[in-house]
C-alpha cells in the first residue's frame, strides 16, 4: 500500500480514538460561582423549580422593613405578592408570565410531569392551604384541592408520585402533610419529631432529608427551646416506612437555609445546603450514605430566604432578602440569580452506593453528640476518601485540561490529513500526467 495512503489511515483513527475517549466538559469548572441575569422584581421568601430547561421564580415578599431581623424572620412584610417569571438560562434572559392566583410567601413548591405545584404559605393576613399548579406549555394555572392543615416555612420533595409537604419550623406546626396528584387527595403522615427554625430539605431514594438545628423542642405544647448540649443534626423521613430517624450532627446550625440534590448524572449524588445567615454565607455538602460533610464555594452575594431550583445538576440561587449586618436595620429584597456549579461536576464519579452506611443515631444519642456513633463534630466537614469531593473537583479541572489538550491534538491530526489528501491526489495526478505525456 502506498506510503502516504497508510499514514492517513493512521491519522484518522488517532484522531477518532482522542474524540471518543474523552468526554468534553461544557460547563464551568466545579464548585463555581457565576452571576447571571437578575430577575424583573425583587423578592424573597419565593418558590423557585425548573421545568423542561427552564426556571420559574413564583410568589413571594417584595417589601422593604426596618426594625430587628426577629420581626422579619416570623412576619415578613404586607407586600406579599404572586408574580411569576420564567427565566431561560440557554438566553440568560427572563420573561414575565401569567401570576399565581393566591399571592403568598413561604410555601411548598415542588416540579412533577412538567408543572409546578405551588402549596401553603402565607398570605398578607393569614397561613393558607392553597394548591395551585401551573402548566408551563400553556401558561394557565389550576387550582387543586387545598392542604388539610394550612401552614408556612414549608418545604415540597417528589417521592414515587407523591409530594410530601413538611413543615418544622418551631414557631408554626409540625406536618407532614402528602399529597397524591393522581387523585387529587391529601393524607397526614407522622410528624417531624422536633420543631426547628429551617425549613430545608431534599430527597434521595425515597427518603427526605431535613436540616435541623439546636433550636429544638419536640413538645408542641410548650415554647421552643434551646438544647445547648445538642449539636444540629440531620432528621430522616422514610416514606416507605412513614417513620423518622436521625442522621447525624451537621456542621452548623443552617437556622437559614435552603437545599437541593444532585441527581449524580452529570456531579455526584449529593445534597448541597446553602446556609443563608449572613454570618456564615456558606454552601455545605452532605452525602447521605456516609453521613459525611464537606464545604463547597461561598456563594458569591449574602442573602436569606433565596430560592433554589436544579437544572442538570446545576444550581440556581434566585431572589432572597438583604440582611443587615448587625442585629437590626433595614432588610430589603433582592432580585440577585447566581449560578452554582458543584464540585465534581462533568466526571465520571464513584455511585453513592458504594459508600457503606453509619448507623442512624437515636434521638438521646443526638442531645450528646460525644456519645454519638457518628463522626465527631471535629471531623464533619472533611468528607470521606471514597470518594473524595476535593479530588473530584481536581479531576474535573484535570479532566477539562485533558480535553482541551485532546481537542488541540485532534484538531492538529485532521490538519494534518488534509494535508495528507492533498498530497496524495496531487501525486496521483502527476503520476496520470506522466502516464499520458509516455503514450
Amino acid at each position: 500500500m502506498n506510503k502516504p495512503i497508510v499514514l492517513i489511515v493512521v491519522l484518522l483513527f488517532l484522531a477518532t480514538s482522542c474524540i471518543i475517549i474523552e468526554k468534553p466538559v461544557w460547563a464551568t469548572s466545579g464548585d463555581s460561582w457565576l452571576e447571571k441575569s437578575p430577575m424583573n422584581q425583587a423578592r424573597g421568601r419565593l418558590g423557585v423549580a425548573s421545568v423542561n430547561g427552564k426556571i420559574y421564580a413564583i410568589g413571594g415578599d417584595a417589601g422593604s422593613i426596618g426594625g430587628l431581623i426577629g420581626s422579619y424572620v416570623y412576619d415578613g412584610t404586607s407586600l406579599v405578592v404572586n408574580s411569576t417569571e420564567e427565566y431561560n438560562p440557554a438566553t440568560d434572559t427572563w420573561v414575565i408570565k401569567a401570576p399565581m392566583p393566591t399571592p403568598r410567601d413561604h410555601f411548598g413548591i415542588a416540579a412533577y410531569e412538567n408543572k409546578i405545584y405551588c402549596i401553603g404559605g402565607m398570605t398578607p393576613t393569614q397561613e393558607t392551604g392553597a394548591n395551585e399548579v401551573y402548566y408551563p406549555t400553556t401558561d394557565t394555572w389550576e387550582i387543586k384541592a387545598s392542604m388539610p392543615t394550612p401552614a408556612r416555612f414549608l418545604t415540597a420533595n417528589v417521592v414515587n408520585d407523591k409530594i410530601y409537604v413538611i413543615s418544622t419550623m418551631y414557631s408554626c406546626k409540625s406536618l407532614t402533610q402528602v399529597y397524591d396528584p393522581a387523585t387529587d387527595s391529601w393524607t397526614t403522615k407522622t410528624s417531624p419529631p422536633y420543631r426547628i427554625t429551617s425549613s430545608a430539605s431534599a430527597a434521595i431514594n425515597d427518603k427526605i432529608y431535613v436540616i435541623a438545628d439546636n433550636f429544638t423542642n419536640p413538645d408542641a405544647s410548650s415554647p421552643p427551646s434551646f438544647v445547648p448540649e445538642s449539636a444540629p443534626f440531620v432528621q430522616i423521613y422514610d416514606t416507605d416506612t412513614n417513620s423518622w430517624s436521625f442522621g447525624g450532627p451537621s456542621p452548623s446550625n443552617m437556622d437559614v437555609a435552603t437545599a437541593g440534590v444532585t441527581s449524580g448524572v452529570n456531579a455526584p449524588e449529593r445534597i448541597y445546603f446553602f446556609d443563608e445567615n449572613p454570618a456564615v454565607n456558606a454552601t455545605y455538602v452532605y452525602n447521605p450514605p456516609n453521613g459525611s460533610w464537606s464545604t463547597g464555594a461561598v456563594i458569591l452575594t449574602a442573602r436569606s430566604y433565596v430560592g433554589v431550583a436544579v437544572l442538570n445538576d446545576i444550581f440556581y440561587t434566585v431572589g432572597g432578602v438583604i440582611f443587615p449586618t448587625s442585629g437590626s436595620g433595614t432588610m430589603s429584597p433582592s432580585p440577585v440569580n447566581q449560578q452554582y456549579t458543584p464540585i465534581g461536576y462533568g466526571t465520571i464519579s464513584i455511585p453513592s452506593q458504594l459508600a457503606t452506611a453509619s448507623p442512624s443515631p437515636s434521638p438521646s444519642q443526638i442531645r450528646t453528640p460525644s456519645t454519638s456513633p457518628t463522626a465527631e463534630p471535629t471531623s464533619l466537614i472533611t468528607p470521606q476518601p471514597t470518594p473524595s469531593d476535593s479530588s473530584l473537583s481536581t479531576n474535573n479541572n484535570s479532566s477539562l485540561q485533558a480535553n482541551v489538550v485532546c481537542i488541540g491534538t485532534a484538531a492538529v491530526i485532521v490538519i494534518a490529513v488534509i494535508v495528507g489528501v492533498a498530497v496524495v491526489f496531487r501525486q496521483k495526478k502527476t503520476a496520470l500526467q506522466t502516464k499520458n505525456n509516455t503514450k
